[in-house]
């Protein structure tokens, strides 16, 4: 049995997932560092573009998790960085370019340190319109897949619109 590198919290503290689900009322999930076919998915393309690739490496890296798809962003976010952490540590490489005085500065992010400061969310988000109470559900992994994708085409179709001098 492999002994996992890193237990999280998770911000959703398990409330949002129904009972049955492995991670209801789950605090904390334990994850493993990515295996070289994992860190492989992450550079095909097509992989990428579908979500496959993060499905995979989720289900790889949390053995919890048995449908990365219903994964809420907040704890779908914490998860991706603790798979960091495992797996290359806690620096986190980041450059960022000034345009203003168009320079390039080379930082690190401290990977655990950003993980300590992660909390947790109200059990149930709602908008209260006069006597109606609308409750709102966070993104799920599916569902970010699914706005990329549709993000992808719609940029396509535009930019297809804007080269042809014809229409």
């Amino acid at each position: 049995m492999e002994l996992p590198t890193e237990t999280v919290p998770l911000p959703s503290r398990g409330v949002v997932y129904p009972k049955g689900h492995p991670l209801h009322n789950k605090e904390t999930v334990d994850i493993k560092a990515m295996t070289a076919k994992d860190e492989l998915s992450f550079k095909a393309p097509d992989l990428l573009m579908n979500g496959e690739s993060l499905i995979d490496v989720i289900k790889s890296c949390v053995p919890d998790i048995d449908d990365p798809n219903e994964l809420p962003n907040c704890d779908f976010n914490v998860i991706m960085l603790a798979i960091r952490l495992a797996t290359y540590g806690n620096e986190l490489s980041y450059s960022a370019f000034c345009e203003k005085c168009e320079e390039s500065n080379d930082f690190g992010v401290d990977v655990e340190r950003l993980l300590d400061r992660i909390e947790s969310i109200p059990d149930s988000y709602y908008v209260q319109l006069d006597q109606l109470k609308v409750y709102v559900k966070q993104y799920t992994l599916k569902s970010q897949i699914k706005a990329a994708l549709a993000r992808f085409e719609q940029a396509a179709i535009t930019n297809s619109i804007l080269s042809n001098d014809e229409l």
